[in-house]
């Protein structure tokens, strides 16, 4: 893949006959075929790849906080990372299992101790 759009075809020759070298077998029957060439991009145009890690902070700053806006605005979690979602009602699996845990009687009224 090439990291910008590329305008020189010797530049594009170059690559398919590295790319034909790969795939030559001595001995194989291969068909005559032609190749079509869509959604040219316009020269020096950046090639985007969906499984490239993002290095820009900005871009990455700028996405904490407009995912903190939605979350604000519609609710905690409501939007999240994929590989954090829990299903409403169901516990995530790394949540802390909180059955046996001490009162906190200096932190939550509810748990403050009452005389009848």
């Amino acid at each position: 893949m090439f990291e910008r759009a590329p305008e020189d075809t010797g530049d594009l020759l170059r690559h398919v006959r590295a790319a034909l070298k790969r795939l030559w077998r001595p001995g194989c029957v291969y068909k005559k075929a032609g190749i079509i060439f869509d959604d040219l991009e316009l020269a020096g145009q950046q090639q985007l790849d969906l499984f490239a890690k993002v290095n820009n902070e900005e871009a990455r700053d700028r996405l904490m906080k407009d995912l903190d806006q939605l979350n604000e605005r519609f609710g905690y979690g409501a939007v999240t990372f994929a590989s954090a979602f829990v299903r409403k009602g169901e516990q995530a699996p790394w949540a802390t299992r909180s059955a046996f845990k001490s009162l906190a009687y200096t932190t939550d009224w509810a748990d403050l101790w009452t005389i009848a």
